[in-house]
This record gives structure tokens, C-alpha cells and sequence, in this order.
């Protein structure tokens, strides 16, 4: 007995192809707004630094990913800045702050953050979207 089976894949090529769009879609986006942006994960460390964040930062990516996205911040800020994330991740809930961040020129620069938490379709916790300007 010969079993044969015969899928039609078509429709997951058309998903593939949205889903790689939008990725390109979102990442042009985001490394061309004149804000820096960041994403943390669910523990807390940066997963995503915009091009704006990392040319300010005079950093690479890899640089940035793994570590708290308050990488840079003037270390008089640092305690008030964890406090409020800490505060903010363990609620679940957006906050904002302005703090003193260190740029490529060594130079401490006075910036706004605003996140807001980053849920999944299916209501999961998945870290934070950021700005900072």
C-alpha cells in the first residue's frame, strides 16, 4: 500500500512573505525615526536599539543587546532610573523619566524616555517598547 500526500503550501509561502515584509517594514521604520527606540524582553535586557540609539550612543547593536537599556545613563540617574523600570515591569505598566545619557562624544545629554509594555496577541508580557528624545 502506497500512501501519498499532496499539501498545498501556498498559503504558508504567502504568510512568510507578509511576515518578512512587515519585518523589513518595521525595522526601516524604526531605523529612520528621528527618536532613539529600544525593546527589552521579559528579562528585563535590551533585545532592539534603533539606529538613532546606537549612532547617539556611538555603540553596535551587539553592544546594546543582552544589557539593560539604560546602558550609558549618567551614574547619579542610574538608582532613580532602575527604581522606576523595576517598578514599572514588575506592574506591567508604561512609565517615563528623564535622565542624563552619555553620547559617542562622552558628553552627558538630558533625554525623555516614555515605554509602554510590549503584549502579544495572545495578552503575554513580552518586555518594552522605549523612546527616547
Amino acid at each position: 500500500m502506497i500512501l501519498l500526500t499532496i499539501q498545498d503550501i501556498t498559503e504558508y509561502k504567502q504568510g512568510q512573505k507578509i511576515i518578512s515584509e512587515r519585518e523589513t517594514m518595521f525595522r526601516n521604520m524604526a531605523n529612520n525615526a528621528p527618536v532613539m527606540i529600544w525593546l527589552t524582553g521579559p528579562d528585563s535586557l535590551c533585545t532592539f536599539a534603533d539606529k538613532t540609539f546606537l549612532e547617539f550612543r556611538g555603540i553596535a547593536l551587539e553592544e546594546a543587546q543582552g544589557r539593560p537599556w539604560t546602558i550609558g545613563a549618567h551614574s547619579d540617574d542610574e538608582v532613580r532610573i532602575l527604581a522606576i523600570y523595576r517598578a514599572a515591569f514588575a506592574n506591567k505598566e508604561e512609565f517615563e523619566l528623564s535622565y542624563r545619557l552619555r553620547n559617542r562624544d562622552g558628553q552627558d545629554r538630558l533625554v525623555f524616555t516614555k515605554a509602554k509594555p510590549n503584549i502579544s496577541a495572545e495578552g503575554a508580557f513580552m518586555g518594552f517598547i522605549g523612546s527616547c528624545v
